[in-house]
């Protein structure tokens, strides 16, 4: 399956699922963002997502999202709320660190593949470079926590640093 998302249109490729198509078009929701966060590795889906919100500390926002509908063959919205409570100390096998506690609440709900009910609470907890050191789904419930830890620092002139 191929998926390609523009600005206000969402054009389908499928093979060997259900029936096969060649660019059609799905109505995208007004005003909303693709949801890609309950697909196969959700911790990279969450950190782009996060990244775009940029919410400082103490900042709440509502976002209309979009993601596939029960059928798997078009789009449904629903509105989210993520807020940064601030700063906490996590303690992970990686390390202890100072890191942003962001938490999305699901407002409305939507059939959607994965069930998106009103509610539904998921906590991330994220360092200053990006890297999501725990997250915690309420609904299921799941958490993935970071077990070890060694990353390159990326400054925002795009020069890139070692750091053990």
């Amino acid at each position: 399956m191929d998926l390609e998302l523009r600005e206000g249109i969402v054009t389908l490729t499928r093979r060997g699922v259900r029936q096969d198509l060649d660019g059609k078009e799905l109505e995208v929701p007004a005003d909303a963002w693709f949801d890609p966060s309950t697909r196969p590795d959700s911790y990279c889906a969450a950190n782009v997502l996060l990244r775009a919100f940029g919410l400082r500390e103490g900042e709440s926002r509502e976002f209309r999202m979009y993601d596939w509908d029960n059928r798997g063959e078009g789009l449904v919205d629903y509105t989210i709320q993520v807020k940064h409570s601030g700063k906490e100390k996590v303690v992970v096998p990686a390390g202890t660190f100072e890191a942003n506690h962001l938490v999305l609440k699901q407002l409305t709900s939507a059939d959607t593949w994965f069930k998106k009910r009103a509610g539904h609470v998921t906590d991330f907890w994220v360092l200053d470079n990006h890297v999501i050191v725990r997250v915690l789904r309420h609904r299921e419930p799941y958490e993935m926590i970071l077990l070890d830890y060694a990353a390159s620092e990326i400054p925002m002139d795009g020069t890139v640093e070692s750091r053990q």
